[in-house]
């Protein structure tokens, strides 16, 4: 509502009208613009927060004489999520209570190691359990990993994994990255043999979950639905993102209405 002044120095809040609902934007102006140059526009909805940036739009636009202005649609992305975070957690089970049920002669142990991408190490991820009720089998070794984004450029590989022993066959694994490196989680495995703990690639399966989400029509603004599934669908695809070999992976899923 109103004009937003491009000689704005910190960022601002302003209330724009969406197809009769208000939207809050923040939104700021950087650089100094050469005569008849373009204005270069800043949008992550993802980051949530134009302080997010850091210092990459005001030293781009300084570098090129250019004006940027750098915005974004606040809490839709990080509102979402924490829905989502919210639901899981009602619904996951602890990973120790998990192994602490585990009958040592049920479920059938196969030969081999699957590992399951893992939101929260402490719970047991769904990929587990939708493999569990369909195959009626676990492998002899069964990780969970974490992949963790430190607010680092980046992670030694001293620092890149940890693994600790659940018991009954199951490990879990933290994989650290810093916000400049290129997840590659098959270059990590390989580090796990310094920590003496061997995985044969041949025998090893990757389980990843994907959701599919619904609208459930309460709690969360219809139209802020849509925008959320609509930005969660253009999310990039985990075994693309951490570079494992597509034909080492199940993926198992189910609806989730948010």
């Amino acid at each position: 509502r109103g004009p937003v002044s491009e000689t704005a120095a910190a960022p601002a809040l302003v209330e724009v009208d969406w197809r009769g609902r208000t939207v809050r934007v923040e939104c700021e102006w950087v650089g100094a613009a050469r005569a008849g140059a373009p204005v270069v526009v800043f949008l992550h909805e993802g980051l949530g927060s134009v302080s997010m940036w850091r210092d990459f739009p005001r030293a781009f636009c300084d570098r090129h004489g250019l004006a940027g202005f750098v915005f974004a649609i606040m809490g839709t992305w990080w509102r979402g999520r924490r829905i989502l975070a919210e639901q899981r957690a009602r619904d996951a089970m602890p990973l120790t209570q998990f192994v602490e049920m585990l009958n040592p002669e049920r479920p059938v142990r196969v030969p081999g190691t699957a590992i399951f991408m893992a939101r929260d190490l402490n719970q047991v991820p769904s990929a587990l359990l939708h493999a569990l009720k369909h195959n009626k089998a676990l492998h002899e070794r069964v990780v969970m990993m974490q992949v963790d984004t430190e607010d680092v450029p980046h992670v030694l590989d001293d620092r890149r994994l940890e693994i600790d022993e659940v018991g009954k066959g199951f490990y879990t694994m933290r994989v650290r990255y810093g916000f400049m490196d290129e997840p590659n989680i098959m270059r990590a495995l390989a580090l796990c043999r310094v920590q003496h703990f061997h995985i044969n690639l041949i025998d090893t399966s990757f389980y990843i979950g994907r959701e599919k989400l619904r609208p459930r029509g309460t709690g969360f603004l219809r139209w802020r639905d849509r925008l959320f599934m609509f930005m969660n669908s253009l999310a990039l695809d985990a075994t693309e993102f951490f570079r494992i070999p597509p034909n080492r992976v199940v993926e198992l899923g189910g609806q989730i209405e948010i």
